[in-house]
Formats: structure tokens, sequence, C-alpha cells
């Protein structure tokens, strides 16, 4: 229940922010997806999410992103 509460309160977060921007950039929706991935526990798209987020400007300092 907890990780479902983090990833809502998460997406609501870049909702807010994608509606005065109107649009996430792609490191912004690697974390989303990284987020999800982890709360899933999807490990084969985690992998995905985390290689695509490096790919996109993220670097190791992701892995310590919390609230």
């Amino acid at each position: 229940m907890i990780k479902l509460l983090s990833i809502f309160l998460i997406l609501l977060n870049f909702s807010v922010y994608a509606q005065s921007e109107s649009r996430l950039s792609p490191a912004e929706y690697s974390i989303a997806k990284i987020a999800a991935s982890t709360a899933e526990g999807d490990l084969d798209t985690l992998e995905e999410a985390i290689n695509e987020g490096l790919d996109n400007g993220l670097t190791n300092s992701f892995k310590v992103v919390s609230f």
C-alpha cells in the first residue's frame, strides 16, 4: 500500500509539473518509470528503465532519490 501511495505521489508531482511545462523531460520520465518499476517489483522493466535513465542523463545519484 505504501509503495502504491509513493507511486501516486511521484506521478502526481510530475503531473502538476507537466501541466505547467506541458510535458516531462526525458530524465523526469525515467525517474517516474524507475519508481513505478521498483514499486511493482518488475525487475525486467526496472533494468530497462535504469539503462534508459542513464542514457537520458541521470547519474548514479538517482539511486538515492527519496521523499
